[in-house]
């Protein structure tokens, strides 16, 4: 039989492992109510949705180096009266993405006769990743507030194309196929020298070139 409103201890809720908390029906359960209850209660107020994340696990070095970054920002001119960050106009963020080199179910808009792609994969629980070196800085905008530089330095794959040795049924030999590469210090280094630094020369607003913060 369900326990009406008052008849249930809602401290009891915290001690409930969070595992059988993440759902209406598991908690619903674990409280011995319907969920239709514990809608209700949620409208009144008598309850919370949290989403929570994962977040990285810092070490005492992690965290000096984090306040030591944040503190190497400070506009020095300001000190110590009124601190202020630099603008960071002169900042390149470099970071890593990992991707998907496909998705199970894609939509695909075609002509009515077309025939539709037969795509395959060996296993599609184990979809090939690669990773992808990004770039940016802050974007500058004009007087009248029109982009003059959007910020956009480049985007790189960590991939090389070598040719098919045998042939396939999918494949005639020597076709080029994508295959991803290691990426280690050296292939970091030689992606910054080859690709990035070349790209900041050629994208950095000029009027900005040699300034500092």
């Amino acid at each position: 039989m369900w326990s009406k409103k008052n008849e249930v201890d809602l401290s009891r809720v915290s001690s409930i492992p969070l595992h059988k908390r993440s759902i209406i029906r598991s908690l619903a359960c674990e409280l011995g109510v319907r969920k239709s209850t514990l809608h209700r209660w949620f409208k009144e107020g008598l309850l919370r949705r949290h989403s929570n994340s994962l977040k990285l696990l810092l070490k005492e070095a992690n965290k000096k180096s984090r306040l030591q970054f944040c503190l190497s920002m400070l506009d020095q001119r300001t000190l110590p009266n009124e601190p202020k960050f630099i603008d960071m106009q002169n900042i390149v963020h470099v970071d890593e993405k990992w991707f998907n080199t496909t998705k199970k179910s894609r939509n695909f808009y075609m002509l009515p006769d077309e025939e539709d792609p037969y795509r395959t994969m060996q296993n599609k629980n184990s979809i090939d990743k690669v990773m992808l070196l990004s770039v940016v800085a802050r974007p500058r905008y004009g007087d009248q507030g029109h982009c003059t530089f959007d910020g956009k330095l480049g985007v790189w794959l960590f991939i090389r194309k070598e040719p098919v040795q045998r042939r396939s049924v999918n494949r005639e030999r020597g076709t080029l196929v994508i295959k991803t590469i290691k990426v280690d210090r050296g292939t970091y280094r030689a992606y910054l020298i080859s690709k990035v630094l070349p790209a900041i020369r050629a994208k950095w607003p000029r009027e900005d070139a040699g300034a500092g913060g």
